[in-house]
């Protein structure tokens, strides 16, 4: 007898991503993502040779942070004043 999993469990949340995911997913490059880990803004994890992956939680934080900054400066969206 086979006992299934809820779908919820079977989705497990990964916690990590390869560096070229997070770019992806940000839309931005694979050295973008390095110089982002080496100022601080991102966790990296060296699993293979060298710099090979990202904390996702990291990755949520930095787009909380970001979006929480856009809103607190209107002027850095470029907007003319009318």
């Amino acid at each position: 007898m086979m006992i299934r999993m809820p779908d919820a469990m079977q989705k497990r949340r990964r916690l990590l991503v390869r560096i070229a995911e997070a770019a992806a997913d940000l839309d931005v490059t694979s050295r973008h993502i390095r110089q982002l880990v080496r100022s601080g803004d991102l966790e990296g994890y060296k699993l293979d040779r060298g710099l090979s992956h990202v904390s996702t939680a990291s990755i949520r934080a930095f787009l909380k942070a970001r979006r929480a900054d856009l809103t607190r400066r209107p002027e850095s969206l470029n907007i003319a004043a009318a």
